[in-house]
């Protein structure tokens, strides 16, 4: 595949608002966050007990 000389002209892939994609799937990415938000607290526990 040759280079473009147009960089627009690289990514055919059609743009996706991210604002409606968040409010579409709002629920499944709020679970998602609050997953890695506990995960984050319970590790900084452990490295608290594991200090003492």
């Amino acid at each position: 595949m040759k280079p473009t000389g147009n960089p627009g002209e690289a990514n055919t892939a059609p743009r996706v608002n991210i604002q409606e994609l968040c409010e579409e799937y709002y629920e499944d990415i709020l679970a998602i966050i609050m997953e890695k938000a506990r995960h984050e607290r319970l590790k900084d526990v452990h490295a608290r007990l594991d200090f003492e």
